[in-house]
């Protein structure tokens, strides 16, 4: 029930007498015990440690992205939150990740990053996974152009808004996703004059489905810590424009078209170029598919995964 007040509280609640009558005596277990308790990202970092030390688990965590590498990439719209609840959540976070056996990266930055503000070792990139079978390719031309993602202030989002306002003729554009911004960016929209339609929250069929009928995906971020969406339209077949950022560029490399980070202009010359060119597009999207198949599955990401924690594991036996 988002929005309800109190039930952030009732959650709370409810998952610690979760994790006491069934979590834990489910680990402790002889005959149920897991070889690994695993964490992701920040609340859930934190329970796996805790979750690990009551059960004499080995605990690795996913991590993607560390507060002062957020600070020096967004200025002061990193200011814009409330900083001292902040930095107290991530010095909590960070004493987790220091405390965990190995910590999983999702990319090489990420690597960089989370090493230099823990000062621990960190496992080689795992990457993220684009496997499922809904992503069948579309040469058709497409209807629409698709933004998919989180509607705040790290997406820019208005950001493709106002560049399809200098673009004469450019189609719809389908906004996927929910977020703070939301009420900013369609006001944005009226006022430019943008036809631009907000869809929200979308099951996975739905999304798959837009994606394969839009022209092409436009991924104006500032901070990812992997950046999935593009390698979603790749899949389906469709090129995605996207900010020129270094996490991008490690994933991408030259399978998407790029511009220089809150350019407009530059935007909305791609997006010009590649309404202009629909044959081009549609290679663009084939080669941008055999290269995320080659790179990026599931399969792959739990190989490495799997690496990772058996290199631990030999490493904590006495």
């Amino acid at each position: 029930f988002p929005g309800l007040r109190g039930v952030g509280r009732v959650n709370r609640l409810w998952d610690r007498v979760h994790t006491r009558i069934r979590v834990l005596p489910t680990l402790t277990s002889p005959r149920s015990r897991p070889d690994w308790v695993i964490g992701y990202h920040r609340d859930s970092a934190v329970k796996a440690v805790r979750l690990g030390r009551a059960a004499n688990v080995p605990v690795a965590n996913v991590v993607f992205e560390s507060p002062e590498w957020i600070s020096r990439t967004l200025g002061e719209r990193y200011g814009r939150i409330d900083q001292d609840a902040l930095k107290r959540k991530w010095e909590i976070v960070r004493d987790a990740y220091r405390a965990s056996d190995v910590l999983l990266p999702l990319t090489g930055a990420v690597r960089e990053e989370v090493a230099a503000w823990t000062g621990c070792a960190v496992a080689p990139p795992i990457y993220c996974g684009v496997d499922d079978p809904m992503f069948t390719p579309d040469d058709s031309t497409g209807n629409h152009l698709l933004y998919v993602g989180r509607l705040n202030v790290t997406k820019n989002v208005h950001e493709f808004i106002d560049a399809a306002s200098l673009v004469h003729g450019c189609p719809r554009l389908v906004i996927v996703g929910s977020g703070h911004e939301e009420s900013d960016l369609r006001r944005r929209a009226i006022e430019r004059g943008v036809d631009c339609e907000f869809v929200g929250h979308v099951t996975d069929a739905e999304k798959w489905n837009l994606i394969r009928h839009c022209r092409f995906m436009v991924f104006p971020t500032s901070f990812e810590g992997f950046g999935i969406p593009p390698a979603e339209a790749l899949m389906c077949g469709k090129p995605c424009i996207c900010s020129d950022i270094p996490i991008l560029r490690e994933v991408y490399q030259d399978t998407v078209e790029w511009f220089p980070e809150h350019d407009v202009d530059a935007l909305a010359g791609k997006i010009r170029w590649l309404l202009d060119h629909p044959d081009l597009g549609v290679e663009r999207g084939r080669s941008g598919r055999a290269f995320v198949k080659q790179h990026y599955s599931w399969e792959k990401s739990a190989r490495r995964i799997e690496n990772a924690l058996a290199d631990t594991g030999r490493a904590l036996k006495p």
